[in-house]
């Protein structure tokens, strides 16, 4: 396994939702170039029904937001269509953008739905989102550093709390 995934895996259940976090936000980057670039579509037409649909574009920043603030918003319900029409081949655009999409999806799936989402997939996703001949271990040793170093500062402060709570008796 490559030092970098060990790293992550390394990780508790708290830094990994930041790092994931902070992928969907590099895949939401992604996302909007595309965007920008005129790569997405902003419409369909479904196969089976034939009705046309029209793109929420503001839906991948959306799901990052209700992640960040835990709150579930309606989410689900919006991604429902856009992803059958992904599926269906309805709705069809080129591969990155397809990954920051999915992305962001499930990194909602899995901390605001409860969904057993398989954690290196979204961040595989992400840096997928990022294209062929891209670095891709730049913004993920970004991440996991600011998360390990996150973790370090607050760790001396559960210690010293752990201390002072197995010493109480001392105090009396």
């Amino acid at each position: 396994m490559h030092p970098i995934a060990e790293k992550f895996f390394a990780l508790d259940s708290e830094g990994k939702k930041k790092v994931h976090v902070s992928m969907a936000k590099l895949a939401l980057e992604s996302w909007n170039k595309h965007l920008a670039a005129g790569n997405v579509p902003l419409a369909y037409q479904e196969t089976v029904t034939g009705t046309h649909q029209k793109v929420d574009s503001s839906l991948p920043a959306d799901a990052i937001e209700a992640v960040m603030s835990n709150s579930e918003s309606g989410i689900s319900e919006r991604y429902s269509e856009p992803i059958c029409a992904m599926q269906d081949d309805d709705w069809e655009f080129n591969d990155d953008a397809k990954y920051a999409y999915y992305c962001i999806n499930n990194t909602y799936k899995k901390y605001i739905e409860g969904k057993d989402i398989d954690d290196w997939l979204i961040v595989n996703q992400a840096l997928s989102s990022l294209g062929e001949g891209a670095d891709i271990l730049a913004p993920l040793e970004t991440s996991l550093s600011f998360n390990v170093n996150s973790k370090r500062v607050k760790s001396p402060n559960k210690f010293l709390q752990r201390i002072k709570k197995s010493f109480a008796f001392l105090s009396r």
